[in-house]
């Protein structure tokens, strides 16, 4: 009788999703991954935001074809993750790949073993797709539509999977955008300003400090219409619920206008010349 049981199980995290978790990804196998999954006869049951393999552990004890590793390309099903989504490859030309042989060893017997060697997947893992090393995993299946990240991993051994499956890990780093308050219609005759909200705790931004926001200064909707824009003075990582608070209110006499401030969306970006650089701006059109 067959002993299944969960032999390799990868899982993606994502700094933007309320619950930590990526969103929407389809895993495909490669052909290496798919002649193992044959002689495990192991079975995929993709969670949408990692992979779990079930085999057969004798079929797993009997295995004796060595293998330099097997294969997944990962594909981004939710609209939403190329817009929150920092370092993302450029798709079609390039993918990130997460390669389990280069990762960090397990801090302990059982634990997850991390995918890349930074904090968060990024530029660094970036790879083009006609890379040798890259391109010898792909089919035509594979590269439509084109992959966000090629997941590569040994092979489990039956030692290895006796306590449970082989984890491995990779987090994605949310998009950290400079925010701007786009305040449409007349507010106050006096100076205003945008700051943390009362008892909100001064969270650090990419790079570094407190968030903060300078302004305003006068622009012009396209419409011909003025418009106070406030723009924070660095980039702020967006999240699916932010714990943001931010408040508009009198200079002078801190007179409370608008108590907390809509947090932006994964829509309405803009690039603009600051401080001399081309930079993602996240717009926030607040109207009187």
């Amino acid at each position: 009788m067959a002993r299944h049981a969960p032999l390799l199980q990868i899982a993606l995290a994502h700094a933007y999703y309320a619950d930590g978790r990526c969103h929407g990804l389809r895993f495909m196998a490669c052909a290496g991954a798919l002649d193992w999954l044959r002689e495990v006869d192991g079975h995929c049951r993709e969670t949408g935001s990692g992979l779990l393999v079930i085999g057969d552990r004798d079929r797993l004890a009997a295995a004796t074809r060595p293998l330099a590793g097997l294969a997944w390309t990962v594909h981004a099903q939710d609209p939403r993750l190329a817009a929150v989504t920092a370092s993302l490859p450029s798709l079609g030309d390039e993918l990130w790949l997460l390669d389990g042989g280069a990762s960090t060893p397990p801090v302990a017997r059982g634990a997850a073993r991390r995918l890349h060697a930074g904090p968060a997947v990024g530029a660094a893992d970036a790879w083009p797709l006609k890379w040798p090393g890259v391109a010898a995993e792909l089919g035509v299946a594979h590269r439509r539509p084109p992959p966000l990240a090629l997941v590569r991993v040994s092979a489990p051994g039956a030692e290895e999977t006796a306590e449970g499956p082989v984890q491995y890990e990779a987090t994605l780093a949310a998009r950290a955008p400079v925010w701007k308050y786009c305040l449409v219609g007349h507010w106050s005759d006096e100076p205003l300003e945008v700051a943390a909200a009362k008892g909100a705790s001064a969270s650090a931004v990419a790079p570094g400090g407190a968030a903060s926001f300078s302004g305003p200064t006068t622009e012009k909707l396209p419409d011909g219409r003025p418009m106070l824009a406030f723009v924070s003075t660095g980039g702020i990582e967006l999240r699916e619920r932010s714990e943001r608070r931010f408040e508009l209110r009198t200079v002078a006499g801190r007179k409370v206008l608008v108590r907390r401030l809509p947090v932006p969306g994964a829509d309405h970006f803009a690039m603009e010349a600051i401080r001399g650089e081309r930079t993602l701006v996240s717009e926030i059109y607040v109207h009187r």
